[in-house]
């Protein structure tokens, strides 16, 4: 796992906990703002994902 998806990784459960919580104690504006730092956790997360599949296609391509 690459350090932009293990960063990702986090911010997203950061933003979900933080999501949750601000359900809990009824904080509207706190929801939004943690929906949006599980967003901006997923982009580095995808992004490790594609340059890990972009790595290994180069690698089988390279072989052949």
């Amino acid at each position: 796992m690459t350090r932009d998806r293990m960063a990702g990784s986090l911010k997203q459960i950061s933003g979900m906990m933080k999501e949750r919580w601000g359900r809990l104690v009824a904080d509207d504006a706190a929801t939004r703002r943690d929906q949006r730092n599980q967003l901006v956790g997923h982009i580095p997360q995808r992004h490790g994902v594609l340059r890990d599949a972009l790595h290994r296609q180069s690698l089988r391509h390279g072989r052949a």
